[in-house]
């Protein structure tokens, strides 16, 4: 048996994208799927299965603490990244939204960058 020399890669994690826009970036990428608020159903996480659901702290759609009454609703236990600009207590608002849906784990991603109108095609999500 030949031992391989390079480690072996963890598979790719599953993204679930709650956002009204589609993303250019996000098209065609079998590792994220992109929803509105309104097509987050237990069906979407039962077929999808997503590691990680990725939504704004705030936007014109639904705020971060429906969409997370929502995932704890529907029995969803994996990790929910928040973006959001940069806040002056990050981890009190964390465990305010760990709060709202026991067993879901939360993670602020925050950013002094203003938001994209136009993401560049290249960007990629190596690091999700």
């Amino acid at each position: 048996m030949i031992a391989s020399s390079k480690p072996a890669e963890p598979p790719p994690r599953r993204v679930l994208y709650i956002t009204k826009d589609l993303p250019s970036l996000m098209q065609g990428r079998d590792e994220v799927m992109v929803i509105s608020f309104d097509g987050l159903t237990a069906a979407c996480l039962a077929t999808f299965r997503p590691d990680a659901v990725l939504f704004s702290l705030f936007s014109a759609d639904e705020d971060a603490t429906g969409i997370l009454s929502r995932l704890h609703d529907l029995g969803y236990v994996g990790d929910c990244l928040v973006m959001c600009p940069n806040l002056p207590k990050p981890r009190q608002i964390e465990a305010e939204l760990r709060g709202i849906a026991p067993g879901i784990r939360v993670q602020l991603l925050m950013s002094d960058a203003p938001p994209l109108q136009t993401p560049p095609q290249s960007a990629g999500l190596s690091r999700l």
